[in-house]
């Protein structure tokens, strides 16, 4: 079984790698020079003893280059890696955007922030410095074994010997780290979905009482975050004390057939003594490599959690062959329609409605009927089950999408405004209004009174989803929202909640 699931993980990396390839390799070219760079900088380096010899300008001029090469070499992978992030925070950020309202009902929004943030700085920081520095360690380590060979071959078969453990080992751990990490992550998500929510919700937990018991949740996914975070660490640090125990071993083995070399005089004691130290500065280097291979094996987890997002089948799209909507007149026709949620389960049945151009229709009915649902279907915030909805005689899904939405106007249930200016959240609607259409649609919504007494009137910036406003004013300005698009058709979903007889009856 823990074969099998070894096999399973690694698969799922590699898949992880292939999916990610669309984002480094525009950059080969950058990568590539980077390396070089790096290459560069290490072979200097590595002469510089036998370039020391009296010269002092010549010195100088090696320490130049050597700090330049490096230089530009962190310049171009820090570039590099910096803009695969750029690409793939875009590319996931547009992708939620993509997905179906029905994935985000049931994700986590803190879970989704984690992701395209910390997620995703992980992978930079293993990127731009862990990969760095294994490629220094492993040219040290090339260079080192070269050297060993140079000076007694059968001696450094003794340290070439201890190499398949180590494989067999870093293997094994390199599973477990990457299990724990994704447990770490999930943790991860989990406790910034509550903070989230907790902000989300601070008034009413306020209102109830239940700071107590919102400190405890948070507590409590704190503690789990903190656990698992320990084991991945502390998983990392076993096999980093195996490599320093491996080490040993081999050190006292070439010490143990060193001497008896030595004694037949196949090598001299200041021979043994140099090796010695040569493979204690292996091991050295061995043990950074691994560090920093951990490092990069947790941030597998952080991979495979943003290829898992990137794989979510998107939602409503365009069809093949979508065209440009006309300018629409409003009839609206839902033909045997039926939607739902979840699979056999449905909220819409065997729907058939025809709505006038031009009409105001009610649809009425208790809550939870599929009111919402049922206009959610028009601007293809969803696509129904079965069945067909045409506007002026033409299925909707034959339409491009952004032409469809941009002839609808929608007041939903809850008015969300952004933190942003009165005049902006009007115009959120149709950016390119004018200030007189933006006033125009405030006062259609009996909204301009309330605007003008604010400090800076349309300037007034509201708070966060407009906490600054009362319940009735946001629905006033979401109301404007919709007005100022003037579109052929508009949408009003219960658009009186909040809104005091007086206002409702200007309204």
């Amino acid at each position: 079984m823990d074969r099998l699931r070894t096999r399973e993980n690694t698969l799922s990396v590699w898949r992880a790698v292939a999916r990610l390839r669309a984002f480094v390799l525009p950059h080969w070219s950058s990568i590539g020079l980077a390396l070089l760079l790096m290459l560069g900088e290490a072979a200097i380096a590595g002469k510089t003893l036998y370039l020391l010899v009296g010269v002092s300008g010549l010195v100088v001029a090696i320490v130049v280059l050597e700090g330049l090469l490096g230089y530009l070499a962190a310049y171009y992978l820090n570039r590099v890696g910096r803009t695969v992030v750029f690409d793939l925070r875009t590319a996931l950020f547009d992708h939620i955007q993509r997905v179906s309202l029905q994935f985000h009902d049931r994700r986590s929004a803190g879970d989704l922030m984690t992701r395209v943030t910390s997620d995703v700085k992980t992978m930079r920081d293993a990127l731009t410095e862990s990969s760095a520095e294994i490629l220094r360690s492993v040219l040290f380590l090339i260079g080192m074994g070269g050297v060993l060979l140079w000076l007694d071959w059968e001696l450094s078969l003794v340290l070439f010997a201890a190499a398949p453990v180590l494989f067999v080992a870093l293997s094994v751990y390199s599973s477990r780290i990457q299990e724990r990490s994704r447990a770490e992550r999930k943790r991860e998500g989990a406790l910034a979905s509550v903070v989230h929510e907790t902000l989300g919700t601070i008034r009413m937990t306020r209102i109830f009482n239940q700071e107590e018991e919102a400190r405890k949740k948070f507590h409590a996914e704190s503690v789990a975050s903190l656990e698992s975070g320990l084991a991945a660490t502390m998983t990392g640090e076993r096999f980093s004390w195996m490599v320093d125990v491996l080490g040993g071993l081999v050190t006292a083995a070439v010490l143990g057939f060193g001497v008896q070399r030595v004694m037949v005089r196949a090598i001299t004691p200041g021979s043994l003594i140099v090796f010695v130290s040569y493979v204690r500065n292996f091991y050295r280097s061995l043990k950074t490599t691994t560090r920093h291979i951990t490092r990069i094996t947790k941030a597998g987890a952080q991979v495979e959690r943003m290829v898992e997002l990137l794989e979510v089948k998107e939602g409503v799209t365009d069809h093949p062959g979508a065209r440009q909507a006309p300018r629409f007149h409003g009839h609206i026709e839902f033909r045997n329609v039926s939607f739902e949620y979840e699979s056999r389960r449905p909220v819409l049945k065997g729907i058939d409605l025809t709505i006038p151009a031009g009409k105001v229709t009610a649809v009425v009915g208790p809550t939870g009927s599929g009111k919402s649902t049922l206009v959610s279907l028009i601007p293809r915030l969803y696509d129904p089950t079965e069945g067909n909805v045409l506007i002026d005689g033409d299925e909707i899904r034959d339409c491009i999408l952004r032409s469809l939405r941009s002839q609808i106007s929608v007041v939903l249930q809850e008015s969300v405004l952004l933190q942003a200016s009165i005049a902006e959240n009007i115009a959120y609607g149709r950016p390119a209004a004018s200030f007189e259409e933006i006033e125009a649609a405030a006062r259609a919504a009996n909204a301009h009174n309330f605007i003008m007494e604010l400090p800076e009137r349309y300037d007034t910036v509201v708070g966060e989803r407009g906490e600054t406003l009362s319940g009735g004013q946001r629905q006033r300005i979401a109301i404007a929202r919709a007005i100022v698009r003037d579109a052929p058709i508009v949408i009003l979903d219960e658009p009186l909640t909040g809104l005091d007889v007086a206002a409702a009856a200007a309204v």
